[in-house]
């Protein structure tokens, strides 16, 4: 399930780097999240960062790893709490 659960977490992470890089690599990382937390849209970026998951969690059941699916379907309701904080919260 571990497995699972650091692949969930890894994939949203990669596909908000690629999307800094294409998008924003004149600020550094820190001032790009805070850009993006000061206009309201850091919760939808990163609602569309973890879609990946979807992708890691059909491959993990096509291998009949169904642990490490779990562990996908977890890291993305993290992710879905993290939303509704950045959202709602704060």
């Amino acid at each position: 399930m571990l497995t699972g659960v650091v692949a969930g977490i890894l994939a949203p992470m990669i596909t908000m780097a690629i999307i800094y890089m294409v998008s924003f690599n004149a600020l550094n990382f820190s001032d790009y999240l805070n850009y993006l937390f000061k206009i309201q849209v850091l919760s939808k970026l990163i609602s569309l960062c973890a879609v990946p998951n979807l992708a890691v969690f059909f491959i993990f059941m096509k291998l009949d790893w169904l642990n490490p699916a779990k562990g996908v379907i977890l890291s993305t309701l993290l992710f879905g709490f993290l939303i509704i904080a950045l959202k709602y919260a704060l």
